[in-house]
């Protein structure tokens, strides 16, 4: 079996950088971050990868890459509060929650205009989750256990016979 490349996007901070250098560092994979994704776009094929980016499914699917899709969302309000808190910033929550609408409006925008698609589309996706329900450890078991159960079907049935 090839080494596996894995997608992550979702909405603005969503947690995508978050649980794809974990899954990275749980899997001994390579990062690939936002800005080094189109730079090294054709190392996709050759596998071992996590792959940090908005576009990623799509591109993905646009170059036949097999890969496994995740979606991260979280509400407004929680991508919000975690804006503030990581930049220990006084804004109001409501205009940080502006802006996260406006930027994801913009990158609809983007998506439309490069990949003609919304990459918000369930269809680009294995695994679609709220990430602003569960506490980290929990999110990040719950897409591993995903994975394993459309990647690897045997050791999948095995744990569940076990």
């Amino acid at each position: 079996m090839s080494p596996p490349v894995i997608t992550v996007s979702g909405t603005p901070l969503s947690g995508k950088s978050t649980i794809a250098r974990k899954l990275c560092e749980d899997m001994d994979l390579e990062y690939f971050s936002p800005t080094a994704f189109y730079s090294k776009n054709e190392r996709l094929r050759n596998g071992g990868v996590v792959v940090d980016h908005i576009y990623a499914a799509m591109v993905c699917c646009r170059d036949n890459v097999d890969a496994f899709h995740i979606f991260l969302d979280a509400p407004v309000s929680v991508r919000a509060r975690r804006l503030v808190e990581k930049n220990n910033m006084t804004s109001n929550i409501s205009a940080v929650e502006d802006f996260l609408l406006q930027r994801e409006e913009q990158e609809f925008k983007i998506g439309k205009s490069m990949y003609c698609c919304d990459y918000r589309y369930p269809c680009f996706y294995n695994v679609i989750r709220d990430n602003g329900k569960l506490e980290f450890g929990k999110e990040l078991t719950l897409i591993l256990q995903t994975y394993n159960i459309y990647c690897k079907p045997q050791a999948a049935a095995e744990v569940e016979i076990g």
